[in-house]
């Protein structure tokens, strides 16, 4: 099932082109994990992928206060199912 998911509109503009940006990098995640999803050490790979480092980046706390291990544990769980 692919979930599709839309920033929204807050009437700031700085914050809706923050969370355009978590909106457009949660949809990056759940490609690199579709990507990784069978491959053996999967979780090296995703903590070594330009996305994981995003998530994990000053720059990514500057736009939301959403733990980031939260949520890219959310996207691998709906990616990965439980086995993750």
């Amino acid at each position: 099932m692919t979930q599709k998911t839309t920033a929204v509109n807050t009437g700031d503009n700085y914050q809706d082109l923050a969370n355009a940006v978590i909106v457009l990098a949660v949809s990056d995640l759940r490609t690199v994990l579709r990507a990784y999803k069978n491959k053996p050490q999967r979780e090296d790979h995703l903590r070594n992928s330009e996305i994981y480092k995003f998530f994990h980046s000053g720059m990514y706390s500057l736009m939301t206060t959403v733990d980031p291990d939260y949520l890219i544990n959310r996207v691998k769980k709906e990616v990965w199912g439980s086995d993750h």
